[in-house]
């Protein structure tokens, strides 16, 4: 009779265990929270992985500006950081002939790990069609900031750069207007890219330091797939300025931001000479030489938005702060989970930010898409 109860008592045991939950994990529960209060784009996939990043939740599809005012899943660029070939961007399509998604060529390569808290590059969707732009500091000579446009074509399947990574300061800077003034070699330690409501643009903005004198200079191209027009330049502020003392005087790179309508200039920067061990950042304003740090703001700054807000996603966690107060005030904070912030572009004439969302299903993998009006991005965190 005990052998019948111990029996009974087994199975019973293995019956409640095989109807027990999946192990939880926070980052979808997280993710889900959030992805009900944005807006389902679609989804891209699913696709057979072209690396070992099987479970990666690190992985960030970049969809296509469709050069129609709004984007498109039709085709677009997955980044991914691979153990053994390092950071790469990829490009997949819709085959309608096999009704699925499909790597169109090769990976182009993007370099290994920073060995800094940096991101070691800036990767953008380029208007209009199967262009994609990356800005990358040279990993064997981090003063080098570089630029490469890479482009697939889904009807011949490939995927290539066909000029290579282009320097920088070779092929702007080190020329007028730039030099003079600049006196030494230019080194562009600094470069994001803006939206802009325009089909055919965006606009990028560089941060200039002259090696010889240790001043700067703001510089402003047009990136479109021509790729980046040096005749739409704007040059800031007209004369060369120090601002070493929260830079640093041998800075290799920052994270740099410009916002053209209230013309302030702000920097993100780990490890400043005032601001030891961490993340600062610090704000002047366009021909006022003059500076301040935005001290409640500790965190890497990943964005200025269309709105004037900046936008950090480190540690996974999405916060907007407001830089047009004394100390940059946080405004909102909310969990992201497994969610990863795209950038921000124009759909339908509205400045909306994307989030790109990675699934698994065992070797094969998928991309949510989500959006939000920009203005509306500090209600995820109430």
């Amino acid at each position: 009779m005990k052998r019948i109860l111990r029996f009974f008592a087994l199975t019973l045991a293995l019956l409640l265990l095989s109807c027990s939950p999946p192990p939880f994990k926070l980052s979808i529960s997280e993710s889900a929270k959030i992805a009900k209060q944005l807006t389902f784009e679609g989804q891209a996939g699913p696709i057979d992985p072209m690396s070992s990043n099987q479970g990666n939740t690190d992985i960030v599809f970049i969809p296509e500006k469709d050069g129609a005012g709004g984007i498109t899943l039709q085709a677009g660029f997955v980044y991914s950081m691979d153990p053994l070939n390092g950071q790469q961007v990829s490009f997949i399509a819709y085959d309608g002939s096999q009704a699925k998604y499909v790597h169109e060529g090769s990976p182009q390569g993007l370099g290994p790990l920073s060995s800094d808290p940096y991101p070691n590059f800036l990767v953008q969707s380029v208007k209009n069609t199967h262009n994609v732009i990356a800005f990358q500091f040279d990993h064997a000579s981090p003063t080098n900031n570089q630029y490469a446009l890479a482009t697939g074509d889904p009807n011949l399947g490939t995927f290539n750069s066909p000029g290579g990574w282009i320097s920088l300061h070779t092929t702007f800077i080190d020329v007028p207007p730039f030099k003079p003034p600049f006196v030494g070699t230019g080194r562009v330690i600094g470069v994001s890219i803006s939206p802009d409501p325009s089909s055919l643009l965006d606009r990028s903005f560089w941060l200039v330091c002259d090696s010889a004198t240790n001043n700067y200079l703001e510089g402003e191209f047009d990136v479109s797939q021509n790729p980046i027009t040096p005749p739409g330049i704007n040059l800031r502020p007209g004369a060369t300025y120090d601002i070493s003392s929260f830079v640093g005087t041998s800075a290799k790179r920052v994270l740099y931001y410009f916002n053209p309508v209230t013309t302030r200039s702000y920097v993100s920067v780990w490890d400043s000479p005032m601001s030891l061990g961490n993340w600062s950042t610090w704000v002047w304003i366009d021909n006022v030489p003059t500076y301040w740090q935005l001290s409640s703001i500790d965190h890497r700054i990943d964005a200025l938005l269309t709105t004037g807000e900046l936008f950090s996603t480190e540690g996974n966690t999405g916060r907007v702060y407001d830089p047009a107060t004394p100390t940059g005030s946080l405004e909102a904070e909310f969990p992201l989970g497994d969610l990863r912030f795209i950038g921000e572009v124009y759909i339908g004439g509205t400045p909306t930010v994307l989030f790109s969302q990675v699934l698994w299903y065992g070797r094969q993998v998928s991309f949510n898409v989500y959006s939000l009006p920009t203005s509306r991005l500090t209600t995820l965190g109430q």
